[in-house]
């Protein structure tokens, strides 16, 4: 038993485990906010039509690539994940909590 214990502990790392999630997401938030900047920028005219499709099109593929390197999850940390989105509406916003996050320009009520 402690055999198979140690063999385990060997080839898991949960702390480097954790810190390549860690990373995942702050690589993710970097994504989630280019797009936001770019939805702006749609919105406010300032830039043409054809730069945004340009930039829209190297965000999709800077993500695609990125979800290739993110570490995969194991099947009750999807569970877990997936009851707390599903069933506890963790992480669900209103419309009033999402006019909040966004610039004024892109805002539903002013």
């Amino acid at each position: 038993m402690l055999l198979l214990l140690n063999t385990y502990t060997k080839e898991s790392n949960p702390g480097q485990s954790a810190e390549r999630h860690k990373e995942a997401a702050a690589r993710l938030w970097s994504v989630r906010e280019s797009y936001l900047s770019l939805l702006t920028d749609l919105k406010g005219g300032a830039v043409p039509v054809e730069a945004i499709r340009t930039r829209r099109d190297e965000l999709q593929s800077a993500l695609a690539d990125l979800y290739l390197s993110v570490p995969r999850t194991n099947d009750s940390g999807f569970r877990r994940a997936q009851e707390a989105l599903k069933e506890r509406e963790e992480l669900t916003f209103s419309d009033i909590e999402i006019d909040k996050m966004l610039p004024a320009l892109l805002q539903k009520r002013k």
